[in-house]
């Protein structure tokens, strides 16, 4: 290893059935805070305030401000 590795916290907000098929779910909450600089947020829909510097999404829906 050459000391670059980088650690990734990923939020699924899915399950995953039958032929691939994904169950995508909603976390509602008045707000979420992300710390961690290298967060995956996949699937799913977030209601609610999400705080956040640097993240990433994949198939997310945020449904409040981003701020």
């Amino acid at each position: 290893k050459d000391g670059k590795e980088v650690a990734v916290r990923s939020l699924a907000l899915a399950t995953y059935g039958e032929g691939g098929k994904v169950n995508r779910y909603t976390l509602t909450v008045p707000r979420i805070i992300i710390n961690s600089e290298n967060t995956l947020l996949e699937y799913g829909i977030i209601k609610g305030d999400v705080y956040a510097r640097f993240f990433k999404r994949y198939l997310t829906q945020i449904n409040l401000p981003l701020i």
